[in-house]
């Protein structure tokens, strides 16, 4: 015991002689006593300890003093501050971090270790000032948002979240909570209720256009009934939002009084909002803090013309699913987006955004929309009924594209959108990457401009073939000589990791390069990196392995279609990677033009496999693809389908005749021609029936009409 105190008084004394030194205070006071204790584990860091006291014990100088106060404290008035707002002064020797509630401190306490040179990278990354700056420790400061979310896989830890003044907690996060400040959103489905197992056979009148029959009394009574026992079991949950979402289609309820009301009210998303409203109603009394959010998404986009301000109680989470990535909302296309928000904001007072970031078709490519984004966010801010904003990315794997670099600026950027871009950019890279964040600032510069120049579109599943041969060798060069010119290991595997997005687009373009070693070179690299940062996934859907699985030696067979005609003029070809697949599997068949294919179970009626209209070239496209049918051996083949497809929403739904597949070999399926098109998907789809095992697609192939 003699020992360890003899210890601690070394320590302390050298500690507080580095204090009085260098530190501009040398005690901590508070009644938040672990949030003392979150600063030490900083600070410690530099070899500095601060002893932490009761609030009641202020010295005459030397002391930073971090107190909760609900209106006033220390001659400092707190009515300016927002709940999570902080104040950050120096008065009389002493340093004062004052809030209205334990988060708002807690961010104060971080934002006074930014200011001493601290920066909060990644979740096992702190940048650590070698010495103090003199700084004036003047601020005020409110997030802007009250709800701020970046949904990827390296914010998923709470306690690096609560660092980036991250409070959301959607989906999954409510098992990982925050210490302090949560923003809980369930989402419930409508499965969740009126469940269809249970009722689909003696009431199939519940259910109408692939969702509920949203003005059906009974299916109404029977959802609050719901609403209330999943209240009852979440009632603990601070700040508590329940997301009532519709099906993921495209298709809505437009019969009987559904009708009726949509024609009243100018949009099919009124009887739903109906819906929520009269949910929502039934229980504000036992749950008065408890918030609705209504799902503007896909049908659901549209406000109505016609509809009453809604309840306080209801919100609207709007969703930017159509959106055209690679501009903001403020330019061309997009800005039927921001007119929609704004008539959201005649209706409703509480909107929250539900925005993209990655490209859910390929998580890993370069995907160049930071500066879009952060445009976003500062238009977003300016809407006063915008409350909160969701970025979704790549939430199922870690090692998308710029992961770490996008979650620091953008966290940065909800907490104030004002703040400089570039800035941010320089700050992370210059800290994370040292004197290599160059390299890494003319790469972000680079993929950005060529977008730009070659007016590419991005969408939220867009191909993995927008870089040309020459710009991918020309970033693989860049970033390859980072690599080289590092100056510590741990720098080079940083720069490593944003090389995953070009070595990807380039296994995923093989076709332009003639040089089987050099493809070879980067497949083994990025098998190496995978690994290194436990990348699970390439694609929402997709494995990893299937990436990685490649077989560079094998070399498309053109089909019979394309004879005399030049690739890249005439005809084009999309195989597995460059199609949207959901309920899909990538496997191998030995009877495909590249030893693989994209297999759905017959008994699946998903669209599991489309293909982007907005892929064409300029012109007109003759749509071809592939496929065959497997099928079990003991049916009648008379009167049974192999397989729907068709292209939303300009065609019918086709069913393709099932004894034309009969040999189980490949047929090639001519679909028709079409032009270039925002938002329409040729889609393919088992029939829904389990006498087909398998459909199994090789490939889209377009060839250019005469």
């Amino acid at each position: 015991m003699l020992r360890f105190l003899m210890f601690f008084l070394l320590i302390y004394s050298v500690s507080f002689c580095q204090t009085e030194n260098n530190f501009p205070v040398n005690g901590i006071y508070t009644e938040k006593g672990w949030i003392g204790k979150e600063i030490n584990k900083y600070i410690s860091m530099m070899g500095f300890y601060l002893p932490v006291f009761p609030v009641d014990k202020i010295p005459e100088k030397g002391g930073l003093i971090l107190s909760v106060c609900e209106k006033s404290c220390f001659g400092y008035s707190l009515e300016p501050l927002s709940r999570e707002g902080f104040i950050i002064r120096n008065k009389n020797g002493n340093i004062y971090i004052l809030s209205k509630s334990e988060e708002g401190l807690l961010y104060g306490a971080y934002e006074f270790l930014e200011m001493l040179g601290f920066r909060f990278l990644t979740k096992r990354d702190t940048f650590i000032p070698k010495k103090i700056k003199k700084v004036d420790f003047t601020k005020t400061e409110n997030p802007r948002f009250l709800y701020r979310e970046v949904f990827i896989a390296e914010s998923d830890c709470p306690e690096f979240s609560q660092r980036l003044r991250l409070n959301g907690r959607l989906g999954h996060r409510e098992k990982k909570p925050l210490k302090v400040g949560n923003v809980y959103i369930l989402i419930i489905s409508l499965d969740d209720l009126v469940p269809e197992e249970k009722y689909q056979e003696s009431n199939p009148e519940y259910f109408c256009g692939g969702q509920l029959d949203f003005t059906n009394p009974e299916v109404i009574e029977i959802a609050k009934l719901n609403i209330d026992r999943i209240l009852s079991k979440n009632r603990d949950l601070e700040n508590l939002h329940l997301l009532i979402s519709t099906n993921d289609t495209a298709f809505y309820c437009n019969e009987g009084r559904s009708r009726e009301r949509i024609e009243e009210s100018g949009s099919p998303s009124a009887p739903y909002l109906d819906f929520v409203v009269q949910i929502a109603d039934s229980i504000k009394d036992k749950y008065p803090d408890v918030k609705f959010l209504a799902l503007a998404y896909l049908w659901s986009k549209k406000p109505p013309e016609v509809y009453r301000k809604l309840p306080d109680n209801v919100g609207v989470f709007y969703s930017l699913i159509d959106a055209d990535l690679s501009i903001p909302l403020t330019v061309r296309s997009n800005t039927r987006f921001l007119n929609e928000i704004n008539r959201w904001g005649e209706i409703s007072d509480y909107i929250f955004i539900w925005h993209y970031i990655t490209n859910f078709s390929n998580y890993l490519i370069p995907f160049p929309n930071i500066y879009q984004i952060a445009d976003d966010i500062k238009t977003l801010s300016k809407i006063p009924q915008v409350k909160g904003i969701f970025l979704q990315g790549a939430y199922n794997t870690y090692g998308s594209d710029l992961s770490d670099l996008k979650l620091y600026v953008f966290s940065k950027l909800l907490w104030n959108p004002d703040l400089n871009i570039d800035e941010l950019i320089k700050d992370f890279t210059s800290h994370y990457y040292g004197n290599t964040g160059k390299f890494v600032e003319a790469y972000i510069n680079a993929t950005y401009s060529y977008m730009k120049e070659q007016s590419i579109s991005l969408k939220v599943k867009t191909n993995p073939d927008y870089f040309d041969k020459d710009f991918l060798k020309k970033m693989y060069s860049l970033l390859s000589f980072g690599e080289e010119n590092t100056e510590n290991e741990k720098i080079r595997e940083r720069v490593e990791k944003i090389k995953v997005g070009i070595d990807t687009a380039i296994l995923l373009n093989s076709h332009l390069f003639n040089d089987e070693k050099f493809l070879n070179k980067v497949k083994k690299e990025l098998v190496s990196a995978v690994e290194k940062y436990r990348i699970e996934r390439y694609s929402e859907n997709g494995d990893i392995e299937d990436l990685l699985n490649i077989d560079l030696s094998v070399k498309d067979n053109p089909p019979s279609e394309t004879k005399g005609l030049i690739k890249g003029k005439d005809w084009l070809d999309f195989q597995e990677f460059s199609l949207k697949l959901c309920c899909a599997d990538i496997v191998e068949d030995r009877y495909a033009s590249n030893k693989k294919a994209v297999a759905m179970e017959g008994e699946k009626t998903d669209w599991g496999i489309q293909f982007s209209l907005e892929n064409l070239p300029p012109g007109k496209w003759k749509i071809y693809f592939v496929i065959r049918v497997q099928f079990k051996d003991d049916i009648d083949l008379e009167d049974k389908i192999g397989f729907r497809y068709g292209v939303y929403p300009i065609t019918e739904d086709y069913e393709a005749p099932l004894k034309d597949f009969s040999d189980g070999d490949y047929h090639t399926v001519y679909v028709g021609t079409f032009e270039r098109s925002e938002d329409t998907d040729l889609w393919i789809a088992p029939p829904g029936e389990d006498y087909v095992e398998y459909i199994l697609v090789d490939r889209v192939f377009v060839i250019k009409s005469q």
